[in-house]
């Protein structure tokens, strides 16, 4: 992979499975907890959007090669994907969740803040961006140090910068229980954008005829096949890290 280059590198087999787990999770898993639960009141509910997002990663996703890693923020807890063989992570997040939370004025950096400060450091758009979201200036000033070291607490220190890892972010939107955008976007450390491509298209397949299908023992030998032919396995891979995610 070259590192100086400032377009996205897509990996298709890949997105789909994580469109798919989104999807799922929005669409299927979340509405039906909500219809086994009903409580008199359901504050914080919510959040179980992004449990299920994380569950299904956990179940499509996760490989050899494909780590979910866990970190802490106070009381969250959250998930960055690491690709291992093209030295790609990637968070999820949904779009308004993403502008509220680079919109608030901070005492300590944002975690998306501090991966895109060591990962995307070395890029930068070639051009003026059509749109971009420019609240940089909202935060109080962080050291490299301060961003590093955070970086470092994230991934307890099984990334380092020496690796040369880029990040990219997943936004999606919600529109009545279902995804009704979804975007790939490599931001720079500031949080402009240098590229973004819509995922949209993976969503076209009808996700419960695929539930029913991975549910299906007739059709389960021949989706595991196609499933490990969407990620590539690969024996070698950061026991550390593998044990870090495993302790979570």
């Amino acid at each position: 992979m070259d590192s100086n280059n400032n377009h996205i590198i897509l990996n298709e087999e890949l997105m789909r499975l994580v469109v798919f787990s989104i999807s799922k999770a929005i669409s299927e898993d979340f509405p039906q907890y909500r219809h086994n639960n009903k409580l008199e009141t359901d504050n914080g509910v919510s959040f179980m959007k992004s449990n299920y997002i994380n569950d299904n990663l956990r179940k499509n996703v996760v490989s050899n090669s494909i780590i979910l890693g866990p970190f802490s923020r106070g009381g969250w807890k959250g998930r960055v994907l690491v690709d291992l063989d093209n030295k790609i992570t990637y968070s999820i997040i949904r779009k308004q969740t993403l502008d509220f939370a680079i919109n608030r004025k901070r005492t300590v950096p944002y975690y998306l803040q501090s991966i895109l400060f060591v990962e995307n450091g070395g890029f930068s758009r070639n051009s003026e961006p059509l749109f971009d979201y420019g609240l940089y200036d909202n935060y109080l000033p962080f050291s490299d140090d301060e961003l590093i070291d955070d970086y470092n607490s994230i991934f307890k220190n099984q990334l380092s910068e020496a690796e040369k890892y880029r990040h990219y972010v997943i936004t999606y939107d919600i529109l009545q229980n279902e995804v009704s955008d979804i975007k790939l976007i490599f931001f720079d450390k500031n949080f402009e954008i240098i590229e973004s491509r819509s995922l949209k298209e993976y969503l076209k397949p009808d996700f419960a005829s695929l539930t029913n299908m991975l549910n299906n023992d007739v059709c389960s030998v021949h989706v595991a096949d196609k499933v490990e032919n969407l990620i590539k396995i690969r024996p070698s891979v950061k026991p550390l890290l593998r044990a870090s995610e495993n302790e979570a």
